[in-house]
């Protein structure tokens, strides 16, 4: 179900639709006055109207952009860092990618001190210069919010090549995922917040009756006179 948590987005939609149905079923100001409940005014200034319609329009779409702006694109970040998580060790073409990508990484990585830790428990210091990392593996991934960090990364353990059956911890680090697969993670987190968003519907339909509201507004009152005066 569609959420309607969002008042702004409500009021956008509803303001959007009189402006709709005002100009479909052409109707039009009868007269110079306007009441309101016992008051009535009279209008000295009828083709203000266009102009004040216009900027109340252009408020209620400011509110609902501030308003879901933020929102919506937290909520997309989200899926993002799931796709991350999740297709980097299902998918076995992003599994791949990113192994690739992690190996290229630890190579960068200064495991001294990894190394050091693993000669003292094998009690063998030349295994320091025979040093060799064996299978590769992917447990987890995301989004990084940080803004020193901001991205996606994934992280992932390597084991050292061993002769024996020795069990030793596994060398852990996090790498930013690369171009390439961080293009096909968005585009698949934008299909999952595509279907299963109901935000995503909300918005559009908010945004596609906005853009309608004032592209109506905009020809009927501002475009079209001017057009036909010439």
């Amino acid at each position: 179900m569609v959420s309607e948590n969002n008042h702004y987005s409500r009021n956008a939609k509803f303001v959007s639709v009189l402006f709709v149905l005002y100009y479909y079923l052409d109707l039009s100001v009868i007269g110079d006055v306007i009441r309101l409940g016992p008051l009535s005014y009279s209008i000295g200034n009828v083709d203000g109207l266009s102009v004040v319609s216009f900027f109340s329009l252009v408020y209620f779409a400011f509110r609902f952009y501030v308003s879901s702006d933020a929102d919506l694109l937290s909520r997309y970040l989200s899926y993002v860092g799931l796709a991350c998580s999740k297709y980097t060790r299902t998918s076995p073409v992003l599994n791949s990618l990113s192994k690739s990508n992690c190996r290229r990484h630890v190579k960068r990585q200064d495991v001294s001190n990894y190394k050091i830790r693993l000669s003292e428990i094998l009690r063998d210091e030349s295994y320091i210069d025979n040093f060799e990392f064996g299978e590769l593996t992917i447990y987890g991934g995301g989004y990084d919010r940080n803004r020193g960090s901001k991205g996606l990364y994934i992280d992932y353990e390597i084991e050292p090549k061993l002769d024996d059956l020795t069990r030793i911890q596994s060398y852990r680090a996090r790498a930013k995922v690369n171009f390439f697969s961080s293009a096909l993670l968005y585009f698949s987190a934008f299909i999952l917040f595509f279907l299963k968003d109901d935000s995503f519907w909300d918005v559009l339909l908010t945004y596609v009756l906005l853009v309608i509201a004032f592209s109506l507004l905009i020809w009927n009152d501002f475009l079209f006179p001017v057009i036909i005066s010439f």
